[in-house]
């Protein structure tokens, strides 16, 4: 059955939402692809588009576009009136005139240039446009040098720019390291870019291709592919941002991008991930732009196995590594290292994230479990950093075999409000864990089908619990015997923290009056008595009731209550509850 216990996790809340997340002819749109083509200018997305040489030296070049569509023809007022760009520089600018509105230019033969840039020849306008390939189009790109700019400009929040065309970039430096700049600049509009992006030619060194927005916060869509690795002994990496920048753009990758081997770097903003090959197989290292600028690294679909090495590069942010999907887990299987900042681990409503790999830091940064959903720390022989534990909001669940199952600090869970945060799992921590107000210790781990939790003994080092006297602070499962019911250890002390009311959450997984539980076993404890622990509301609704005892060094429960047979009925639309989004434990709300 589902599990009402963890009904929190499945809460929506518009507060908690977290969205991810002008033009003039002199200023140029900073988007910088990697590979060199002619220059566009797109001044007000206008009806009709034309091309012109204009009359200085700086423009014109060879190439050929398709003149063949109503939307693209010839400016009757250019110097030139044929369709190829005369001159030296291989640079062109397009305009629209102001009337009417242009949506899709299609490019006809393959065109081999320097330097491609979109701008403005008024203020910024609303507006889409696509650049989409004829039969057999494909850009040829031949850089100069290391500045080279694919897009540049600025364009406004509401504009939108679709690249659906082929990019072959010919590297200009062979035999070193080589920047090729994507996007760059600025861009505070939407960039998508479905056409492959593929380096050839070189022969040694790391290729680089940027994706920035610069200061801006716009997005950027890669959904095609760079399979096409370069010759020789070159290696391929990724770029998002750049040192000292303050942008918090916005990129998502879904293509298959194997041919990127070389570590790549998320100065600042955020990648989602709808790819397990979208960074390729290298290392990623997280963080180090602007002071204060924090770095994401998000998968955005469930089902995702992540293999690369994750790893946090900058002392002044906090980065943050997980998922923002909303069903389905996806799972990160290498180490995730954090010396140099904190780190925060997400998942969103209704998603899982899996951390298979460790958790390693040799400094004192710390870890915070934020967003709604569940996140499982797996490793069998547990996590390796040294700092403290916070789990702020949603699940996180540990459940090792051997070692620590958290760092060497100290835990907390909640933050003395009804967050519902929860720790919970089948693992052991050697560490002081505190228990504050709105918080929850869960044992057991959970079926990520169905997201109902199971059956399990959960291992603390120390337990402090501070309670808000209306919210349950442990929830257990529990079945026709002990054998069949949570379990919460503590191998040191069990101390009473703050509050009067220390309540209790209890699922019937096959209750029987007159059965006697085990809910906590402990080295030592505060608590002078039973006095102080009940039930909580939504237990004594169930028709749940039954006496507590201190005995030794247990904490046991005696049932004298059960829902009667009539209640089977509300227990169904509980557990349909939990599934719609209640409120209960484990919660990744």
């Amino acid at each position: 059955m589902v599990r009402v216990a963890w009904s929190n996790c499945f809460m929506l809340n518009d507060t908690n939402l977290n969205p991810l997340y002008q033009m003039t002819r002199n200023s140029f749109i900073s988007l910088a692809l990697l590979f060199a083509v002619t220059r566009l200018a797109i001044p007000s997305f206008g009806a009709n588009l034309y091309w012109t040489a204009g009359s200085t030296t700086t423009e014109g070049g060879s190439g050929t576009w398709d003149t063949s569509t109503a939307s693209w023809s010839l400016d009757s007022s250019a110097p030139y009136t044929n369709t190829v760009w005369p001159g030296s520089g291989n640079v062109a600018n397009i305009r629209n005139s102001s009337n009417g509105q242009t949506t899709t230019l299609t490019l006809g033969s393959n065109v081999s240039l320097t330097s491609f840039s979109l701008a403005a020849t008024g203020s910024a306008s609303n507006g889409s446009i696509t650049l989409a390939s004829g039969s057999g189009f494909s850009f040829s790109v031949n850089p100069t040098n290391s500045t080279l700019v694919f897009l540049s400009g600025s364009l406004g929040s509401t504009n939108t720019v679709n690249l659906n065309a082929a990019m072959n970039i010919a590297d200009y430096s062979p035999t070193g390291n080589t920047t090729f700049k994507v996007f760059s600049s600025s861009w505070q509009s939407d960039l998508s870019v479905a056409g492959n992006l593929n380096v050839t030619g070189s022969t040694s060194g790391t290729k680089t291709m940027i994706f920035d927005t610069g200061s801006g916060s716009g997005t950027m869509a890669y959904s095609g592919s760079t399979t096409a690795s370069p010759g020789g002994t070159a290696d391929l990496a990724m770029q998002f941002g750049t040192s000292g920048a303050t942008g918090n753009g916005l990129y998502t990758i879904s293509g298959n991008n194997t041919a990127v081997t070389a570590e790549s770097r998320i100065w600042n903003g955020t990648v989602v991930l709808n790819s397990a090959n979208g960074l390729g197989s290298a290392k990623v290292v997280m963080g180090g732009g602007g002071s204060g600028v924090n770095a994401r690294l998000v998968t955005g679909t469930g089902g995702l196995t992540v293999n690369n090495e994750v790893a946090m590069g900058s002392a002044s942010t906090i980065n943050t590594v997980g998922g923002e999907h909303t069903s389905g887990v996806s799972t990160y299987t290498d180490t995730v290292s954090f010396s140099a900042s904190d780190l925060n681990l997400t998942s969103a409503s209704g998603g899982v994230v899996d951390f298979d790999g460790n958790l390693f830091s040799s400094s004192s940064t710390a870890v915070t479990k934020v967003g709604q959903g569940f996140v499982r720390l797996n490793r069998t022989s547990g996590v390796s950093y040294n700092g403290t534990t916070s789990v702020n909001d949603g699940a996180l669940i540990v459940n090792n075999v051997t070692g620590n199952g958290l760092g060497a600090g100290a835990v907390s869970v909640g933050t003395n409000t009804a967050t519902l945060a929860s720790l919970g799992g089948t693992g052991t921590t050697t560490s002081s864990v505190t228990l504050n107000g709105g918080g929850s210790i869960a044992p057991g781990d959970i079926n990520t089908a169905t997201l109902a939790s199971t059956i399990g003994t959960l291992t603390l080092g120390a337990l402090t619990w501070n309670s808000d006297n209306t919210h349950a602070g442990i929830y257990v499962d529990l079945g026709a015997n002990n054998a069949s019911s949570d379990h919460l250890m503590i191998t040191g002390a069990f101390e009473q923290g703050s509050g009067t009311d220390f309540l209790f959450n209890i699922s019937d997984e096959g209750l029987s009056i007159g059965i006697t539980y085990t809910l906590v076993e402990f080295g030592s404890t505060t608590f002078g008595d039973a006095s102080s622990f009940g039930l909580d509301t939504e237990t004594i609704n169930l028709g749940i009731d039954g006496n507590f005892a201190l005995n030794g060094n247990s904490l046991e429960f005696t049932v004298t209550s059960i829902p009667e047979p009539s209640a089977t009925v509300l227990l169904m639309s509980l557990a349909l509850a939990v599934v719609l989004g209640k409120t209960r434990r484990k919660a990744a709300r």
